[in-house]
């Protein structure tokens, strides 16, 4: 089980590729969504913005390719920033269960994880 925003998104994109099931709880990149003013600005720049996608064409350039060349001085909306994650994941991760749904307790526990092991 993983969050639905940045990292979680990205972890579950690489994870779906490696064919390794995966569900995805939260609301699509809430923390992002709600507590940010309208017509704020992430502080990070638009190469640090990316979401970490498992084939090229997953960065935020290809979500606006119209927008003008990113540098390290262009500021990203948040808004922006929330519409791309929602197409990276329609585009790589695929459903995502809305916020204060749990697993039902017939679910499968979690395997533990062990670095450089494949299930």
């Amino acid at each position: 089980m993983i969050g639905a925003g940045p990292y979680g998104l990205s972890t579950a994109a690489h994870l779906r590729t490696a064919r390794v099931p995966v569900r995805i709880f939260g609301e699509l990149m809430g923390s992002w969504r709600h507590p940010m003013a309208t017509g704020m600005f992430s502080k990070s720049t638009p190469a640090a913005t990316d979401l970490s996608a498992p084939q090229e064409g997953g960065r935020l350039a290809d979500f606006c390719p119209g927008m003008e060349e990113l540098t390290e001085l262009t500021p990203i909306p948040c808004e922006t920033f929330v519409h791309y994650g929602t197409w990276f994941a329609h585009t790589y991760v695929g459903p995502v269960d809305a916020a204060g749904r749990r697993p039902s307790p017939s679910a499968r526990a979690c395997l533990p994880v062990r670095w450089g092991e494949r299930p």
